[in-house]
């Protein structure tokens, strides 16, 4: 985390070493870590979950986060695939459940695509967007729908290349 950190301040700071230590100090004593999930979620009004894309395995996260974590908390997937609603369900906070599906690099993209379920609150909405926000991304509303909107449009893209290419309309290279 400190080594991505600290290229964040070679580029924002290059001009002024000494605000980039700061601003590296700052962030680093910000940052706690744990390895025990449930412990974590004890003392945290927002979770967000960026696992294995297998529902068993986020299914089983949640299903103990929810038991863990104080009812406030809001829980969030990043999962790029599977439906939103398909995780929820092993939680009794679907008022309280979306999907907050960053891009990789995290800290260069700058979209966040933030997706509602029927049963999720304005205020949870609300508050995902915010979130969304204060880190410095741009957010987009999606529907539960799978691969939401960017992979929705890039999946298409992707396969009429194949197409091309198994036609014979464009090598490899190309």
């Amino acid at each position: 985390i400190e080594k991505s950190v600290s290229r964040v301040v070679s580029k924002k700071y290059k001009d002024d070493a000494e605000a980039g230590q700061k601003f590296l100090k700052e962030t680093m004593g910000r940052l706690s870590t744990n390895t025990d999930a449930n412990s974590a979620a004890q003392n945290t009004d927002l979770v967000i979950e960026a696992i294995v894309e297998n529902i068993d395995i986020k299914q089983k996260l949640f299903s103990g986060l929810d038991k863990a974590a104080p009812q406030h908390t809001i829980f969030a997937s990043n999962t790029s695939s599977l439906p939103i609603k398909d995780i929820a369900i092993s939680t009794s906070r679907a008022d309280r459940f979306g999907g907050l599906h960053f891009f990789n690099p995290v800290p260069i993209m700058k979209l966040v695509e933030v997706i509602r379920l029927p049963e999720t609150s304005d205020e949870t909405f609300k508050s995902l967007v915010d979130f969304g926000q204060a880190v410095g991304k741009t957010t987009v509303e999606a529907k539960d729908t799978p691969g939401f909107i960017v992979n929705r449009l890039l999946v298409p893209y992707i396969l009429e290349a194949v197409r091309l290419l198994e036609r014979g309309d464009a090598s490899a290279k190309d």
